[in-house]
């Protein structure tokens, strides 16, 4: 079985390496801690800047009310004045301490020129002082005005000066704040200076705090880089461990495969000798206890063929290798084909089995008719099966959404055994059956059911079931598929006149409501009843009956008189059965125009309206004269047991198809018991066989010896059957386009589309059924072969 796709991923994701990984996450992870924590550094220092140069800014100014500018302009000559001056700036430096943090330092002066004069300068707390970043300023010491200075006092507030610290950290500010005299000029300045003390605590702390958040960073960029380097490593693992999953069950696949190929081959070669040569044996003249004997070997093997093919379908799928083959199909002749396969068992049983057809799209579906084929026999098959009384009738409906979309729709009811509701949960499940005890009446492998649900889901749709005990079960399957690009060709419309009726006379409700649909869509009024009496009264009220359908053993049991409606006017159609059909003898004693099979198909309708419009079916057919729809054959019953139906591919035009006598068969095979088989079954359809016992021989024979057909057996030791048709198509001999048909007994698509592309033709799953052998030989040879009274054998 094949990995999800998840495991197909697995070599991309381990191929990232877990240690650089986690490097990389502890790196980015650091770096996102350090750029916090920068930012939160910054954002402090901002704060203090701005408080710091708030407070001194707002010191500074307020100390400038209380001094004298004139006296800080020019120095008085008198000494009263002097004192005066210097009392009244003492006062006013006084006043500025008071209003000023701890540890500042404080100078006044006077202005020069383009200079700053210091005329007084003190320190408030000179033990703290001893960290101030600049010495106290002297008496008599002067300071050159920058151009900042003189902008910060033009604009009105004033210069702010920062001292930096080791780590860029504000380690002081010093305000400095003009002293303006009546007319505005500026006479003076009053400085005040932050001690660096406490910036220098504030700064130790902030450092302490970075290096305690660069050590918790670093220890989380560690255990996340840990944490990181386990998810990648047990990452990595899983990988590993995925990779090795993937490959143990692709070696499972295809030892798998490998296995049903093989034991497909050695259980359907025996089978192929069993089903073969008992059918070949039934062709011929036997006692009838012989062919009871004959008939009980035929079933019991076409009943382990079954299991066989149950068991392979259900290893096919669940190991994924079943492709769906889609091209364009006809639903209703597919329904039409399936009941067909049940029409015998439903009439030994009594059973009304019946299709209808409620809707039409008006186009196509495209999709795998062989495996809805496939869904649709399981459960037909099953419906059959498991009702012994009532009627199976198959429920068909295909509906267009929008252009580009068919949904096709599939119902089956039976009023068999049911299923309960405890079972009903599990019915889809493989080796379960609806009837489980050891008493069971009914066989099988209990895998039917569960094929059927994998290969609807495989098409994208969905199945379901509803059922009562003892009242019968109804499964549905609903699929979604493409709609073709052409449409469906409209029904020719029969020349009747308008308001045209029939009449159908039936006690068999479902046959009876499927045929009246058939009736009503080709534009039919209809009229039911169940018994002849009511016909003719019915018949008696409107003489414009265009046909009377009536069930043949309804108010007659088929004696040389006529029937009951065969003189009432319309043109009477009995409807029959597979075991019990008309001559046209019995149709023109019975006054009857022609038959119509139950189950009803489609076509088999329209031909019989078609001859019904064009006047053919007016009178009853003489006896021994083929003519009418008695003389429109019913269709051939194939009770074939082969799930998948060998693939019609028709005859190239380059083929010779006018050939006349028996056809030259050359059967290729080294098991001496498939040639035995194949000379029987052969024989008893008129062929002249030839034989090869292995690859070499067939070489030799097709390069000398013309034949119609060849029936190549694929694996043969030596040279097997692709090399043998790849040397026949490429050598210049009688046999180069010759029709070859692949015989093996491996029955997978593989094996079909490898005989393709080999070159064969055609491809046949063993063991062959005399039937389908019988249209291999129609197909590729052009002629309608038959036994003859004695079979011609060429050894």
């Amino acid at each position: 079985m094949e990995a999800p796709n998840s495991a197909a991923a697995a070599p991309q994701r381990t191929s990232a390496r877990p240690l650089p990984t986690a490097i990389t996450a502890a790196c980015i992870i650091a770096g996102i801690l350090a750029t916090l924590g920068g930012l939160s550094v910054l954002s402090t220092r901002r704060i203090i800047e701005r408080d710091a140069s708030e407070i001194f800014s707002a010191g500074a100014l307020a100390a400038t009310a209380g001094l004298h500018a004139e006296f800080l302009a020019s120095p008085p000559t008198e000494e009263p004045q002097r004192t005066q001056a210097r009392d009244a700036n003492e006062r006013a430096i006084t006043a500025l301490i008071a209003a000023l943090p701890e540890a500042v330092t404080v100078d006044v002066g006077g202005i020069r020129g383009d200079s700053m004069t210091v005329l007084a300068a003190r320190t408030v707390h000179p033990s703290a002082a001893s960290g101030s970043p600049r010495a106290q300023p002297r008496p008599g010491q002067s300071t050159y005005i920058t151009d900042d200075v003189r902008a910060a006092w033009r604009s009105g507030r004033p210069y702010v000066e920062t001292m930096e610290s080791r780590l860029a950290f504000a380690s002081g500010f010093r305000a400095i704040a003009p002293v303006r005299s009546a007319d505005g000029t500026v006479a003076g300045y009053v400085a005040v200076a932050a001690d660096a003390a406490r910036y220098v605590r504030w700064e130790a702390e902030l450092r302490d705090t970075i290096l305690l958040g660069l050590a918790v960073s670093l220890a989380v960029a560690g255990l996340a880089g840990l944490g990181v380097y386990r998810v990648e490593t047990s990452r990595a693992e899983s990988g590993r461990q995925l990779i090795a999953a993937k490959e143990a069950a692709e070696a499972t696949a295809r030892s798998r495969g490998e296995f049903l190929a093989n034991m497909s081959h050695e259980i359907r070669t025996p089978l192929h000798g069993v089903l073969g040569m008992t059918e070949a044996l039934l062709a011929t003249p036997h006692s009838e206890a012989d062919k009871r004997s004959l008939s009980v070997i035929n079933r019991s093997a076409s009943s382990l063929l079954g299991i066989l093919n149950d068991i392979l379908d259900y290893s096919k799928l669940e190991a994924g290798r079943v492709d769906l083959m889609n091209s364009p199909f006809d639903p209703r002749a597919l329904v039409d084909d399936v009941t067909d396969l049940f029409a015998v068992r439903a009439e030994e049983k009594t059973l009304d089995l019946a299709v209808r057809e409620t809707t039409r799209a008006d186009h196509w579906p495209v999709g795998d008719a062989a495996r809805i084929r496939q869904v649709l026999l399981n459960i037909v098959g099953n419906a059959v099966k498991f009702t012994e009384k009532g009627s199976v009738q198959v429920e068909l409906s295909t509906v267009t959404i929008g252009r580009k979309t068919v949904v096709l729709r599939l119902v089956v009811r039976d009023t068999g055994i049911g299923i309960a509701r405890d079972v009903q949960e599990r019915v889809f499940e493989q080796f379960s059956q609806a009837e489980t005890s050891t008493t069971r009446r009914f066989g099988g492998t209990g895998l039917g059911l569960t094929i059927s649900r994998q290969l609807v889901l495989l098409m994208g749709g969905s199945i379901s079931v509803s059922s009562v005990p003892g009242t019968g079960s109804e499964f549905v399957v609903n699929i979604q598929l493409p709609a073709a690009d052409t449409k469906v060709d409209p029904p020719v419309v029969p020349n009747f006149p308008p308001g045209v009726r029939v009449l159908i006379c039936t006690k068999l409700e479902a046959t009876r409501a499927a045929l009246a649909e058939l009736c009503a869509r080709e534009r039919f009024s209809v009229e039911s009843c169940t018994t002849s009496d009511d016909a003719l009264r019915s018949i008696a009220r409107n003489k414009n009956f265009a046909a009377v359908f009536c069930e043949a053993a309804a108010g007659t049991d088929l004696s040389d008189d006529p029937h009951p409606l065969a003189g009432a006017g319309p043109p009477l159609v009995m409807l029959t059965t597979v075991h019990h059909p008309l001559n046209n003898s019995t149709l023109s004693a019975l006054g009857a125009v022609a038959q119509l099979r139950r189950p009803v198909r489609q076509d088999h309708f329209g031909a019989l309206i078609t001859d019904l419009a064009a006047g053919r079916l007016r009178t009853p057919p003489s006896p021994g004269v083929p003519g009418g729809i008695a003389s429109v054959p019913s269709p051939t019953v194939v009770t074939g047991r082969s799930r998948e139906p060998t693939p019609q591919i028709p005859a190239p035009e380059h083929f010779d198809t006018s050939k006349v006598g028996a056809p030259r068969v050359l059967v290729v095979d080294d098991v001496e018991l498939n040639l035995i088989v194949a000379r029987a079954m052969l024989g008893s359809l008129g062929s002249k066989v030839l034989t090869a016992a292995g690859g070499e021989e067939a070489v030799e024979m097709l390069a000398r010896e013309p034949v119609d057909l060849v029936l190549m057996d694929c694996h043969m030791p030596g040279i097997d059957g692709y090399e043998v048709t790849r040397a026949v198509r490429g050598a210049v001999g009688p046999n180069r386009d010759t029709p070859i048909v692949a015989l093996s007994a491996s029955a997978f698509a593989e094996d079909r589309e490898r005989a393709i592309a080999s070159g064969m033709n055609d491809f046949a799953a063993k063991p062959i059924e005399l039937e389908v052998l019988r249209g291999v030989l129609d197909r590729w040879t052009g002629q309608r072969v038959h036994p003859p009274e004695s079979p011609a054998t060429v050894n």
